[in-house]
């Protein structure tokens, strides 16, 4: 990847990172704020990461969640809320099929190793 598409990649991560928390943030927003077609972003995003941009939204909102819930300050819901999911077991099932486990357990099997 040359420089220009790997400064573009920075500032989608930037945007994305910015945006996580809310549900209505999706593809053609963060096309919208760096000025790219949905295609342009998909075939960037592919190149970096190996996926779609709605793959890739999804993936950071789980990242986010998991190190939210090791912080330990929220609830898993509001876990699951400050992760940009509006239902909670929308939010279970993308975490389990991320991490294997429910958010529940991520929580407990984490508390037990400290």
């Amino acid at each position: 990847m040359n420089l220009k598409h790997r400064i573009i990649v920075q500032r989608m991560e930037r945007v994305i990172t910015f945006h996580l928390a809310e549900p209505e943030f999706n593809v053609e927003k963060l096309c919208a704020h760096v000025e790219l077609s949905r295609m342009q972003a998909n075939r960037l995003l592919k190149r970096a990461y190996g996926m779609s941009p709605v793959a890739y939204i999804k993936w950071r909102r789980l990242e986010r969640a998991a190190n939210l819930i090791q912080i330990g300050d929220l609830s898993i819901q509001e876990v699951g809320r400050a992760s940009g999911f509006n239902s909670p077991a929308y939010f279970s099932k993308c975490f389990k099929l991320q991490f294997g486990c429910s958010p529940s357990q991520f929580l407990t099997h984490k508390t037990k190793q400290l």
